[in-house]
């Protein structure tokens, strides 16, 4: 990344205009713009206060080190998995974090350990709230990135974010900046050239891809319907709109909780104790069964996914129903106490490193 474009980077992910950054610097806007631009190039002696302002050093500020290249950045990344099992999360993240104060240019690496981390947060962390603040600025970085597919998907990130905390009016600002869907499908097309290659398995497996996505977005369309139609008072539609999701489910194979999410949202909106329960108890019930995509046919040529992955989320799920608004109607059941209870005993038999932070 050339000076100008760090300079520019820099500065809109701290947040600052190019009246600010002058007018700290002692400088005109202009001259920053023309930095920006560049169509000139700030003098010698701006050179180290400039660097301190944007919280990097000068080899960086001048491009003397260069970026990771994305297979370093892979590889990186899956160092940091063995890190979180031996050493648990406090030393992994320091681990990232001391490499983005490396390369603080390097949008991939920021984003690559942002969802890493983030992934493993629940599973390996006693105490998630100091890191998610921290983990949340990597994604604002790797926002500003010029790399559209990180840029994308960090925005992605933020807007999820946004609106776990009900802040719509944040969401909708960033969702603005994300591009309309491309007319020509990229997908579908690779898919054309695999066959012209008579690589049949690649195109499969693509399709396969293709087609779990697709599902998994369509069963997530209907768990959302149910919700909007509670809210305008529509309770058959909801209903209808549950059963297809549990249908969807089955229809395309996907992972075997997913068949209860619907069921579960409908049964929280209409604070239906004993459907919410037998929802919860299912799906909880679920994520102790292991998920092997290539048995159904429709998955032939996906790799297999982690026997206990389904149970790896459990702590996830434990920390969402304890802390959901959704649930307090349910506070006070003994059947939902004894629940909870269980979950925990699951969450437990998990192998983590949490010893590791005490």
């Amino acid at each position: 990344m050339k000076i100008n474009q760090t300079i520019r980077q820099r500065r809109q992910a701290l947040g600052l205009t190019q009246e600010q950054l002058a007018q700290q610097l002692g400088v005109s806007a202009q001259a920053v713009h023309k930095w920006e631009s560049a169509a000139s190039y700030p003098d010698i002696t701006l050179l180290p206060p400039l660097a301190r302002l944007l919280g990097v050093d000068l080899n960086t500020l001048l491009c003397f080190q260069d970026d990771l290249t994305p297979r370093q950045v892979a590889q990186f990344v899956d160092g940091l998995i063995p890190l979180l099992e031996e050493q648990g999360f406090p030393a992994a993240f320091q681990a990232a974090r001391q490499k983005v104060q490396e390369f603080p240019r390097c949008d991939a690496l920021a984003l690559s350990a942002a969802l890493t981390l983030e992934g493993a947060l629940f599973l390996y962390s006693q105490d998630p709230a100091p890191y998610q603040a921290q983990l949340e600025e990597l994604y604002h970085r790797a926002s500003h990135s010029q790399d559209p597919a990180i840029r994308e998907q960090a925005l992605s990130m933020l807007i999820a974010k946004h609106l776990e905390r009900d802040e719509a009016g944040q969401a909708q600002a960033m969702l603005q900046q994300l591009p309309a869907p491309s007319p020509a499908d990229r997908d579908f097309l690779q898919v054309k050239i695999y066959n012209k290659q008579g690589r049949w398995a690649d195109a499969a497996r693509l399709l396969e891809q293709k087609l779990l996505s697709c599902a998994t977005d369509l069963h997530t369309c209907l768990v959302g319907l149910v919700e909007a139609a509670q809210r305008e008072g529509r309770q058959e539609d909801a209903q209808i709109y549950a059963e297809r999701g549990r249908q969807t489910a089955r229809l395309y194979d996907l992972m075997d909780f997913s068949a209860y999410t619907a069921a579960l949202e409908l049964a929280t909106a209409q604070q239906d104790r004993a459907a919410c329960l037998a929802a919860l108890s299912g799906l909880l019930d679920a994520l102790d069964r292991p998920w092997e995509p290539s048995v159904s046919p429709l998955y032939r040529h996906l790799p297999p996914v982690s026997e206990d992955f389904g149970r790896r989320l459990l702590p996830a799920m434990l920390h969402g129903i304890r802390t959901d608004k959704a649930f307090a109607f349910l506070r006070d059941d003994p059947a939902f106490a004894a629940l909870l209870e269980g979950l925990e005993a699951k969450a437990e038999t998990i192998p983590s490193p949490l010893a590791a932070e005490i």
